[in-house]
């Protein structure tokens, strides 16, 4: 497929991430310019892979738009149209999955904001149970909260709950730990004497 045959896409912007393509959607091709110097260049963890493209907008008034060039991030092989000038001021280090490492699994993360929005949102539809009953999510963060858990209890297999020792304890340092989901379910205020 030639540049002139490609659809077009809409350019969507966010603070400092403006404009992201995947790599079989480059910005629309209404006339273009290429630099092919920067091949090969390294940015934080993408190399430079095909040659800078300038697009002119959608109107013609507002004349040229950014310089985008297509990447390959070096961990994961990902491929995608990104500025430039982010890519050189440093305010895009890449490929946002691998920019950001996490040192625990993103499905711990998920269930510790879950708990903590229990505990903290009146909008949220558990907090009459957690969060009216006065339990308390204890730790700073959820980062902090992902982080406890696993020096102390381990990363479990993914099947594995959270759960609060005393159960009208809060979600605080030595009141958590990993249960089955049967455990889990036995371990409620009804069961409790």
């Amino acid at each position: 497929m030639t540049d002139s045959q490609q659809p077009q896409t809409t350019l969507y912007s966010s603070r400092g991430n403006i404009g992201r393509y995947p790599s079989d959607s480059p910005p629309s091709t209404e006339h273009i310019s290429y630099d092919l110097s920067l091949i090969g260049k390294k940015y934080g963890r993408v190399v430079i892979i095909e040659g800078e493209k300038r697009y002119l907008r959608h109107s013609k008034r507002h004349g040229w738009t950014r310089p985008y060039v297509l990447t390959r991030c070096e961990s994961c092989g990902k491929e995608e149209w990104i500025n430039l000038e982010n890519l050189t001021r440093g305010l895009s280090k890449g490929c946002q999955m691998c920019s950001q490492p996490r040192t625990y699994p993103r499905w711990i993360d998920r269930r510790f904001t879950a708990a903590k929005q229990r505990c903290t949102n009146p909008k949220d539809g558990n907090y009459k149970n957690y969060g009216a009953r006065g339990i308390r999510f204890e730790f700073s963060s959820v980062k902090e909260a992902c982080l406890w858990m696993i020096e102390n209890c381990g990363i479990p297999d993914r099947s594995m709950e959270i759960d609060r020792i005393d159960v009208n304890g809060n979600y605080a340092p030595g009141n958590l730990r990993w249960v089955t989901h049967q455990e889990n379910c036995q371990n409620q205020r009804r069961y409790m004497t």
